[in-house]
C-alpha cells in the first residue's frame, strides 16, 4: 500500500536524493517542478521503500510519474497499478524510458500500452556546444559575444544580492523606456528589431500579451535568440499549426487548451457546475 501526502516543500529534503539517484533527465524529476504544479494537478507524493513516487489526478485517471530512486523497481511498479486498481482510476505512467518500458513489457507482459507524447518533450541542449559556440550554425551567436566584448571592453560578472536591486531596477526602466512595445503587435516587432539589431540580445523576456508575443517569436525565430514569455497563453506561441515544436519558443505559464481543460474539470468535479457559458465579445 502506497500512503500519500500532500506535496510539501519539506519533502524536498528526502524526494530530490533520490531523484537524482535514478539519472533521470527530464523536467518532471525535478522536485520543485513537482511542488510547484502540485496545486494545479492536484499531486501527492509518497515514499515506497526507497523510492519516490509522485501521482497526479484527472477527471478518471491517476497519474504516476515513473518511480525513481533505488530499491525494488518491480515492487514498486505493483503498488502503482494496485492504488489505481483500487481507486477505480484509469492507470497512467508518465516520464517512462525506453529501458524502463521494456522492463515493465518484461514484468507485466501486454498490461501497459506505451506512447509518445509531443506535447510533454523536453528541450534537450548540449552543454558543451551552450558554452563553446562550435561550428556554423552558431557563427552569428559567436559574432554577438565578439561584439558586446568589443564594445564592453570592462565587463563583469556580479551577484544578484539585494544591495544590486536598485541597480537591477534602473537598467529595467531604462530598458523598457528604450524598447516600450506599447502594448501593440507593430510596436513589439519594431522594438524586438532594434534591439536585436542596435543591441545583439541574447535572449527577450516578455511580453505578456498573447498578440505581442506571437509578433516577438516571428523575429526571434528569424534571428535564432530564444525568448521566454510569462503569461501568454496562446498555444501558437510556442507550436505550429501543424503541430512541430517552436525551438526559440518558451513559456512558464499553461496554454489556453491546457488551461481550459483544467479548469472545465475543475468546474465539474469541484463545483458540481452542469452548465457553463462562455463570453467571448462584449
Amino acid at each position: 500500500m502506497i500512503e500519500f501526502h500532500p506535496v510539501t516543500a519539506e519533502d524536498g529534503q528526502w524526494a530530490q536524493p533520490l531523484l537524482w539517484q535514478s539519472g533521470y533527465a527530464s523536467c518532471e524529476f525535478s522536485f520543485v517542478n513537482i511542488f510547484m504544479w502540485s496545486h494545479v494537478y492536484h499531486t501527492q507524493i509518497a515514499r515506497f521503500e526507497n523510492r519516490v513516487i509522485a501521482r497526479s489526478e484527472s477527471e478518471d485517471a491517476y497519474h504516476y510519474l515513473y518511480p525513481a530512486g533505488s530499491g525494488d523497481e518491480r515492487a514498486a511498479l505493483e503498488a502503482i497499478v494496485q492504488d489505481a486498481r483500487s481507486a477505480g482510476r484509469k492507470l497512467v505512467i508518465f516520464s517512462v524510458t525506453p529501458d524502463a518500458a521494456g522492463r515493465m513489457e518484461g514484468w507485466f507482459p501486454g498490461l501497459f500500452r506505451f506512447e509518445d507524447v509531443r506535447d510533454d518533450a523536453d528541450y534537450l541542449y548540449d552543454a558543451r556546444e551552450l558554452a563553446e559556440l562550435p561550428g556554423r550554425k552558431f557563427q552569428k551567436k559567436r559574432n554577438l559575444c565578439s561584439r558586446f566584448e568589443r564594445d564592453n571592453p570592462d565587463w563583469q560578472f556580479h551577484p544578484l544580492t539585494p544591495d544590486a536591486l536598485p541597480a537591477v531596477r534602473r537598467f529595467n526602466n531604462e530598458w523598457c523606456q528604450l524598447y516600450d512595445n506599447r502594448d501593440d503587435a507593430v510596436e513589439t516587432t519594431n522594438a524586438a528589431r532594434k534591439a536585436d539589431l542596435n543591441d545583439g540580445v541574447v535572449a527577450f523576456i516578455g511580453t505578456d500579451s498573447s498578440a505581442t508575443t506571437l509578433a516577438l517569436g516571428e523575429v526571434a525565430e528569424d534571428n535564432e535568440v530564444p525568448f521566454i514569455t510569462s503569461i501568454a497563453t496562446n498555444s501558437k506561441i510556442t507550436m505550429t499549426d501543424e503541430g512541430e515544436v517552436r525551438p526559440w519558443a518558451f513559456r512558464a505559464c499553461l496554454s489556453d487548451p491546457q488551461s481550459g481543460a483544467i479548469l472545465g474539470q475543475y468546474a465539474v468535479n469541484e463545483c458540481g457546475y452542469k452548465k457553463i457559458a462562455i463570453i467571448y465579445e462584449i
